[in-house]
């Protein structure tokens, strides 16, 4: 995963500075504009217990020699499962807290397994593979069935959508379908009328939110899935 970190920067123009093992710290200027990422590398076990304490050291530490830096970093935590689809909801409370936490800086977790990081050819351009992967029909197909069936396409979903400066180019000819007309296609009349009457947010007061927050980001139980479970339960009766 290293490898396609590194290359991914280096695609995107990024210069690599000084870091900490198993961290890296990259930076970009343009037209008065500075981007700092630090990318650190962790196994899903470090979850529960991250804090970014190492991270916030690779960013002091770059201080005298980029002097905005701490305004405008931002933390990829690249995280490596090996059971993907088990450990991702074992461990979703956890990465949840860790990316609405903004202190010190923006965290975006990148989640991914050794087996996704073989199907890409570490020799060559890894952007231009990650683009062609989701732009593949059948494996986009099977990961709207299951997010799960294919890693290295999971894994190339996750680099455009935890990875700031990344952007896929589509193929202009496709005839692409909205998340509306998708929803429209596929769900009842009744369906689409619970999904905008009954699941849109409700004007709770600050503190109703907070505590759902609390709940939805509690590490140590499910309670907030059971929430929605019997939420939904109780709208379809």
């Amino acid at each position: 995963m290293k490898q396609i970190i590194r290359s991914i920067f280096s695609e995107r123009r990024f210069e690599q500075a000084r870091g900490l093992e198993n961290i890296f710290f990259y930076h970009f200027s343009t037209e008065g504009r500075s981007e700092y990422y630090v990318v650190e590398f962790i196994s899903a076990a470090d979850l529960q217990t991250y804090d970014a304490e190492r991270a916030h050291e690779v960013i002091v530490s770059n201080k005298s020699a980029f002097h905005d830096v701490e305004k405008n970093s931002s933390l990829i935590l690249c995280v490596e499962f090996n059971d993907l689809q088990n450990q991702y909801y074992q461990y979703k409370n956890a990465m949840l807290k860790i990316e609405e936490d903004e202190f010190w800086f923006k965290k975006y977790l990148l989640p991914y397994t050794a087996t996704a990081v073989q199907h890409f050819n570490l020799e060559a351009a890894i952007i231009p593979q990650l683009n062609g992967l989701v732009l593949n029909e059948t494996q986009f197909n099977a990961f709207r069935q299951n997010m799960f069936t294919g890693e290295a396409f999971f894994l190339a979903i996750q680099c455009f959508l935890k990875l700031p400066f990344l952007s896929f180019t589509p193929v202009l000819s496709a005839d692409f379908v909205t998340i509306e007309q998708t929803m429209q296609s596929q769900l009842s009349t009744w369906e689409m009328t619970m999904l905008y009457e009954k699941i849109t947010p409700f004007d709770n007061n600050a503190e109703d939110w907070e505590a759902c927050k609390v709940a939805a980001l509690n590490t140590s139980t499910n309670d907030f899935d059971e929430f929605l479970n019997n939420y939904f339960e109780n709208v379809q009766s």
